[in-house]
């Protein structure tokens, strides 16, 4: 199959959406099929076009994926109207890819979603190649931007609302990554749904590398974005850190960056280390010597399903979720981990020393769920596998 994939977000960023991107494209072209990525120029999480890169467009080839870049207003910017610019203006670049979706005809387009601007004009836009529409949403938007706080309902909403409802009808096929989302999407439209769970693909470095013994130290990782949406900051500024008798490992980076930095340094814990950011190669070496991973979500977003999950599990790192939703019950369900309301902090504290004295018996099972689920129901070769056969039965009808 001639597969086209537009997303906003693609290497060498070293987020979460952009390795998802690069996992699947990576997949479907290992498996004979002819891969092309629409992006932007590379500016995530840091908000500035990557050294490198410039002018309006470009073209390169990552690990045999022919990629072409359009501009982008960078910008990670607290100011929603900024951040919503820089999203528009992917959109508008978007228009100087129709001569290579009209020379290319795909059978294939997959449209990745949010930002919801670029996925409603991309899904337009693909219809140039004359392939089918598989709308890939990893985020229900603008829900997801109401319930942050993003946006509020009115005028502007039931805008957005309008064009999430046309993009979702005009698609061949909806991936989504959690049971919610598909609900929310099929009381819009009456498109065929996929299920893809974004999973990790194993971590080859799990027989490798062992934590210490949890009376030596616990060790705690987050590995992510620090954003407002994860609240790292407040779960830093709202326990006493010295007094747990763990250590805090933070790697990422995001907009309350510096302010966790500063935070650290002028309270002087010396338990908290601040990595930045590392390859998603560095940072599979390092997950299997920790005995936990932090996941906070601070407001309830439906549809929402961190990742940073299934990297754990395929890491066998019990996990210390901070939230509600699916991904509660979720953690909950596979005892996969400890679960607290996003703004229990006492209840993040309980759970923190509750693993920590766990009986060794019962700490290596609740480590060992997380592996064989994702060895089993959650392995990716598995999920990915079933895509192609989606896929290829929606170019066949």
């Amino acid at each position: 199959m001639k597969i086209n994939i537009v997303s906003i977000y693609f290497p060498p960023e070293n987020g979460a959406a952009a390795n998802r991107v690069f996992k699947m494209a990576s997949f479907l072209r290992a498996n004979g099929n002819e891969v092309q990525v629409i992006t932007a120029m590379p500016n995530y999480p840091f908000g500035k076009i990557y050294k490198g890169y410039k002018g309006l467009w470009c073209n390169e080839i990552i690990d045999g994926i022919s990629v072409r870049r359009y501009w982008i207003y960078a910008s990670n910017s607290k100011n929603p109207l900024l951040r919503i610019f820089s999203m528009i203006s992917f959109s508008i670049s978007l228009v100087f890819a129709i001569p290579i979706l009209l020379r290319r005809s795909a059978d294939i387009n997959i449209v990745c979603s949010p930002p919801l601007m670029s996925g409603f004009v991309a899904s337009f836009l693909c219809k140039f190649s004359r392939g089918k529409l598989v709308l890939n949403i990893s985020d229900l938007w603008p829900l997801s931007a109401f319930e942050l706080g993003v946006i509020k309902k009115g005028t502007f909403y039931s805008f957005l609302e309008s064009l999430e409802s046309r993009m979702y009808k005009k698609a061949d096929l909806i991936m989504t990554q959690s049971e919610e989302s598909v609900d929310y999407i099929k009381s819009k439209c009456n498109s065929s749904f996929f299920l893809y769970r974004n999973v990790a693909n194993g971590n080859k470095y799990i027989s490798e590398v062992y934590p210490d013994s949890r009376t030596n130290g616990f060790r705690i990782i987050y590995a992510g974005l620090l954003g407002v949406a994860q609240g790292i900051l407040n779960i830093l500024k709202s326990l006493d850190w010295n007094s747990l008798d763990v250590v805090l490992d933070l790697y990422g980076d995001g907009n309350e960056s510096n302010e966790i930095k500063k935070f650290i340094a002028e309270n002087g814990i010396s338990n908290i280390k601040f990595h930045g950011m590392i390859s998603t190669e560095q940072l599979n070496q390092v997950l299997p010597s920790y005995h936990a991973s932090l996941i906070p979500l601070v407001n309830p977003i439906y549809g929402a399903f961190p990742s940073k999950i299934f990297t754990a599990m395929a890491s066998g790192l019990p996990i210390l979720y901070c939230g509600e939703g699916e991904a509660a019950d979720f953690v909950k369900k596979y005892n996969i981990g400890l679960v607290n309301a996003s703004d229990d902090f006492n209840g993040l504290k309980d759970n923190i020393f509750m693993l920590k004295s766990m009986p060794e018996e019962e700490y290596l099972r609740v480590r060992q769920n997380g592996i064989d689920l994702s060895n089993s129901t959650f392995n990716f070769k598995n999920i990915n596998e079933n895509l192609v056969k989606e896929l290829s039965k929606l170019v066949n009808e």
